[in-house]
């Protein structure tokens, strides 16, 4: 894989392109989960070599660009950066999401039916949702996180050994492996000299102001007209009655499980039990 920086955009991206030109079946874009990056993607794509990939680090995380100091990160904040990206790319492409990828990938399908063929859930089926009678609780918890400035400042020069930040995101999710999570944690740190921070921007950790509610998310799903699959671990922390309601609302979706956690695409074992339903559903 390459790296790659998109001009109009300055996403950082890893590419690999397909084996043979002349035989590759098609472009698929990668979209990673909150707080990881495009090497959340680097199990899968050796095992596809068919294909064109584009594996994007969103905003805000991996290599690409922070948002500006009063940006907001909430569910659809990365939705131009991404569709810009896609825009510059010929022909159809294929959007593989994972975790919070998954809503970027479900509002692009229902917004760009000429340009994405086909769509990928992987561990997530959208985003979660506030009821209304929340908003206010919402907005006050958010506006206060916001007040605390001086601890995004201490979380952005926190020094971290490498170590130590596999483990924390080990602690997150226990069932990961070093082995699994090291390629997402090494891009995702920034060397000073001898010392060593995170690269993710602070703000992604704050509570935003506002969600979708469920039924923004059904019509959105009603919307897309591509076929989709979705692949849950059996571990996930994602439950499986959020999957179940979820899947149908679309109208042309495959529904399937795999043994493993929710990063289960980072894991030899469950990534190739699931290797034949993707392989089949990107060339049927």
């Amino acid at each position: 894989m390459f790296e790659y920086i998109c001009p109009t955009t300055q996403l950082a991206c890893l590419v690999e392109k397909s084996s043979n030109e002349e035989t590759c079946k098609g472009t698929n874009i990668a979209l990673h989960g909150w707080l990881d990056n495009a090497r959340s993607f680097e199990k899968l794509i050796p095992l596809l070599p068919d294909y064109d990939w584009y594996a994007i680090d969103l905003p805000g995380h991996g290599r690409s660009p922070h948002k500006s100091s009063d940006a907001e990160y909430n569910s659809w904040s990365f939705l131009n950066d991404v569709s810009q990206f896609i825009s510059g790319i010929n022909g159809p492409v294929n959007l593989v999401c994972h975790s919070m990828g998954t809503i970027s990938g479900i509002i692009l399908a229902a917004l760009f039916p000429d340009k994405v063929a086909k769509l990928i859930l992987l561990d997530a089926i959208g985003p979660l949702v506030m009821n209304d009678d929340d908003i206010v609780t919402t907005f006050s918890e958010a506006l206060k996180e916001r007040t605390a400035n001086s601890r995004l400042q201490s979380m952005r020069n926190h020094m971290v050994d490498f170590n130590e930040a596999i483990k924390k995101r080990i602690r997150a999710n226990p069932y990961l492996t070093k082995e699994e999570i090291a390629g997402v944690c090494h891009r995702n740190i920034l060397r000073i000299e001898n010392k060593l921070t995170w690269r993710t921007d602070p703000k992604l950790k704050q509570k935003g102001f506002i969600r979708l509610n469920e039924n923004q998310v059904k019509k959105l799903a009603n919307s897309v007209n591509c076929p989709v699959l979705a692949i849950r671990g059996n571990d996930s922390f994602v439950p499986l009655e959020f999957f179940d309601k979820r899947v149908q609302y679309f109208s042309n979706i495959v529904f399937k499980k795999v043994a493993g956690h929710h990063h289960w695409h980072l894991n030899m074992v469950s990534l190739k039990a699931s290797l034949e339903d993707i392989d089949t559903f990107l060339t049927c």
